[in-house]
């Protein structure tokens, strides 16, 4: 009999195993990891295990706990140490508020926030100090306006809070970068924290694809999911009647009825078109630097074209007759 006990106990351990990751590939010099869990109701640190490749795993399994809070540190070669801190991620203007969304972690928005891990659910993997998952390709979404202020969003993810949603990373070029999920849709609006000023998009047009306005009352930029946008602060988002062109990538004719031929001084590798919706509905190998785009069998609409050249991944927006 105590031997089928300890099987079973074996086996439900393995069951219920729950390993949190975390990526310290962003950093340098880490000599060591621990997490900072509450087993038992009391915070201490444990340490974490080594998976290679700046990689650390935890299994919280032996906790006896449904649920553990946690925070990684990690200590570096010099033997100093840095620990997470994960309020200003989430916070409104966080750089990592909408990719947070969905995941488990407690958190009153101004003192603390602890990771949530929960036996029998799912396993977790980030990377250090970010709710960023490693392998997701999260969509971008880029302001163009002066450098040295910072820009944030209000979206109606949570309701336009006035707290503010996703925050952007000033690139220090002119434009500024805030991630989002790749499946999330939503409408937003541009504020400029230094000086207060948010975007006034009244006279834009209310096409529904880019700009859903009454023209009194209120103007939000769409965002569709899986769409990289690239906005001009302030400014309704234009679209050329014969051609479009994003830095020296060009499109003609657009609109079409048939064929957009896409014309480019790098080769472009590969290109991916969605809808609106963010569904791919072609990808093309062309590896040239002039490739037509058959558009015969697509709906009449608008459309993203994604383009990968040596230089990087650019975007353009194609019109369907």
């Amino acid at each position: 009999m105590k031997k089928i006990t300890f099987l079973m106990l074996l086996s439900i351990n393995f069951m219920f195993a729950q390993t949190a990751t975390v990526d310290v590939s962003e950093l340098s010099n880490v000599a060591s990891v621990d997490i900072l869990a509450n087993f038992g109701g009391s915070f201490d640190f444990f340490p974490a295990t080594d998976a290679g490749s700046n990689v650390w795993t935890f299994d919280f399994s032996p906790s006896g706990d449904v649920t553990n809070e946690y925070k990684w540190r990690v200590t570096f070669d010099d033997t100093t140490t840095q620990e997470e801190d994960l309020v200003p991620k989430v916070a409104g203007k966080g750089l990592d508020n909408d990719v947070a969304v969905g995941q488990d972690f407690n958190t009153n928005y101004f003192s603390f926030c602890n990771r949530v891990m929960t036996i029998g659910g799912d396993s977790q993997s980030a990377f250090f100090n970010s709710f960023r998952i490693p392998g997701v390709v999260y969509t971008e979404v880029v302001v163009n306006a002066p450098t040295g202020n910072f820009y944030y969003m209000r979206y109606s993810e949570n309701g336009f809070s006035t707290f503010g949603g996703p925050g952007a990373v000033d690139n220090g070029d002119g434009t500024h970068t805030a991630l989002v999920r790749p499946d999330a849709a939503f409408e937003y609006m541009w504020n400029n924290d230094n000086t207060m000023v948010e975007e006034n998009l009244l006279d834009c047009l209310n096409d529904g694809v880019f700009i859903n306005t009454d023209g009194a009352n209120f103007a939000n930029r769409i965002h569709a999911a899986g769409v990289a946008n690239n906005d001009i602060f302030n400014e309704c988002p234009t679209l050329g009647v014969d051609d479009y062109q994003l830095d020296v990538l060009i499109a003609f004719p657009n609109p079409t009825s048939d064929l957009w031929s896409l014309n480019s001084p790098r080769i472009m590798n590969t290109i991916q078109v969605f809808d609106v919706l963010g569904k791919q509905v072609m990808s093309l190998s062309p590896n040239s630097t002039n490739v037509n785009v058959d558009a015969s069998t697509l709906r009449s609409g608008l459309y993203f074209a994604r383009i990968n050249t040596a230089a990087g991944t650019q975007s353009l927006r194609l019109v369907k007759k």
